[in-house]
C-alpha cells in the first residue's frame, strides 16, 4: 500500500514538509522493531505527535486517530491498528510474516468532521473549510519496508521440506501445493494411495522407496521451475532450502544467474541422497534374501 497527497481532493498532513498541505510542523512517526525469534514474534514500538493544532483538537474530541496499516504481500497477512494513544507497541507473528512487510502509518477520521479548517493551511486549500467523512485519510505518516526471513537452516534434512497428505475429494491425480508463508511443500495423493504409503511406511527399509515414488518426482518439478521460471522469488523459503541442500552436495552456489545449470533429473537424485539406488539395493537385498530361502 503507497500512499500520495496528490490523490486526495482535500488537504494532507505529512510527514514531508515539502508534501504537506499545512505551514506547521510535519508529521513525526518512528517505529523501531524488535525480533523475538524465541517466542515466534516480531515487536513494533511506534511513537508518532502532531504539531498542527486543528487536528490536535480533533483528536482530543476522538474524530480523528492515528491507524497503522500492515500488510505482507508474501502470505497475505493484513492488520489495521487504530489509537489515540501516541505511543504503544504490538506484537506480530513471525509466522504470519515473510519476506517484505509494508508499514503504512496514517491519521484517519474516526468520526465525520464538519467544516474542518486551520489557518496553517496554504495554497490552493488556504480558506476552505472541508467535510471528513468516516474513514478519510487526512494525514500521511512515514512508510516502512521491513525484510523478514524465515530459517531455512531447519531444513537441513530436505524431507523435512515436504508434507504428505491425503486428498480431501475424490481426486485421483498427485499433486502438490506450496504453503502460503513458503515453508511447506504439501503433496496430496489418493486415498487408497496414502493408505498404502502409511502401511508401508511402518517399514523404515522402505523409506527411500516411498521418496522415490512421492517427493523426487515433485522435487524434480521444483528444481525445474528454479531453472527456468523467470518471475519466481528467489526469496521464497521452499527456494532457499533447496539451493542450499544443492550447495551442501555440490559445493557451488546457484543463483538467478547461473540457474541454467541445474539438471533437475539427476540434481533432484543428489539432494534427497540417491532414494533410486537405496531402493534398487533394497529390492536387491530382499529378492537376494528370498533366493537364499528357496535353497
Amino acid at each position: 500500500m503507497e500512499l500520495k497527497n496528490r490523490i486526495f481532493p482535500y488537504p494532507i498532513y505529512s510527514s514531508i514538509q515539502e508534501e504537506s498541505d499545512y505551514s506547521s510542523k510535519p508529521f513525526e512517526v518512528s517505529i523501531n522493531m524488535e525480533k523475538d525469534a524465541k517466542n515466534g514474534l516480531l515487536k513494533l514500538i511506534i511513537n508518532w505527535k502532531v504539531h498542527e493544532k486543528a487536528l490536535e483538537y480533533e483528536i482530543a474530541e476522538d474524530r480523528v486517530c492515528f491507524a497503522l496499516h500492515i500488510e505482507c504481500p508474501s502470505t497475505t497477512f493484513y492488520s489495521l491498528i487504530k489509537t489515540r494513544d501516541s505511543s504503544f507497541s504490538i506484537e506480530l507473528k513471525l509466522s504470519d510474516l515473510n519476506q517484505t512487510v509494508q508499514i503504512v502509518s496514517m491519521l484517519i477520521a474516526s468520526k465525520p468532521i464538519e467544516n474542518y479548517g486551520s489557518s496553517n493551511l496554504h495554497g490552493l486549500f488556504q480558506g476552505q473549510s472541508y467535510f471528513f467523512e468516516r474513514g478519510n485519510i487526512i494525514g500521511i505518516g512515514d512508510s516502512y519496508k521491513i525484510n523478514v526471513k524465515k530459517d531455512v537452516d531447519k531444513f537441513k534434512q530436505i524431507k523435512s521440506l515436504f508434507e504428505i497428505n491425503m486428498h480431501s475429494g475424490q481426486n485421483k491425480q498427485i499433486s502438490y501445493h506450496i504453503s502460503s508463508d513458503t515453508s511447506k511443500i504439501h503433496i496430496s495423493i489418493p486415498r487408497e494411495d496414502y493408505e498404502y504409503y502409511e502401511s508401508a511406511g511402518q517399514n523404515p527399509s522402505l523409506k527411500s522407496t516411498l521418496d522415490s515414488l512421492f517427493i523426487i518426482p515433485v522435487l524434480s518439478e521444483l528444481l525445474s521451475r528454479i531453472k527456468y521460471e523467470e518471475s519466481l522469488n528467489f526469496e521464497d523459503i521452499w527456494v532457499e532450502a533447496i539451493l542450499k541442500a544443492y550447495q551442501r552436495v555440490s559445493n557451488s552456489e546457484i543463483n538467478e544467474e547461473n540457474r541454467l545449470e541445474i539438471k533437475p533429473v539427476v540434481d533432484c537424485q543428489k539432494i534427497y541422497n540417491d532414494p533410486l539406488i537405496n531402493s534398487f539395493e533394497y529390492i536387491l537385498k530382499v529378492g537376494q534374501e528370498r533366493q537364499n530361502g528357496d535353497e
